[in-house]
């Protein structure tokens, strides 16, 4: 059985047609971000998202941090800037960040879905649900 879009009632492909522009916005993360450039995908990343990544591994590393005459804070908040690549330490983050996701959440983006129900958790904010697998026949 194969799946054709125009057998379904007008509704239904509405409510596909719009979450078109969603999954569109998170393979504009997933793509460069697991595809081993980050710098991509911070800047498609929400700030909060980004700051807090960036306090993550600033707070993990903090003695070494300031051992090296680095305030962790600070540092925190300049790496979590739009504009990555410009801080010192940004390699080093980004390689830390990009091996953290891959080994908490392995995903293969060539056969990867994402879930195509709508999941709203507040305006204009809404859940994906990222799949490692296609289901059989790519649904």
């Amino acid at each position: 059985m194969t799946f054709d879009p125009s057998e379904l009632p007008k509704e239904d492909r509405e409510l596909i047609l719009a979450q078109v522009e969603v999954v569109s916005a998170a393979w504009k993360f997933l793509k460069p971000f697991y595809g081993g450039n980050p710098a991509l995908a911070w800047e498609v990343m929400h700030p909060i998202l980004r700051l807090c990544l960036a306090q993550g591994w600033t707070e993990a590393n903090r003695g070494s941090l300031r051992d090296a005459g680095y305030n962790p804070e600070k540092t925190a908040e300049d790496l979590a800037e739009i504009s990555p690549g410009k801080h010192a330490l940004w390699d080093d983050f980004s390689r830390v960040i990009l091996r953290d996701f891959r080994n908490v959440y392995p995903l293969d983006l060539s056969s990867a879905a994402i879930g195509a129900s709508p999941r709203p958790i507040a305006m204009d904010t809404e859940l994906l649900y990222v799949h490692p697998d296609s289901p059989k026949g790519g649904l």
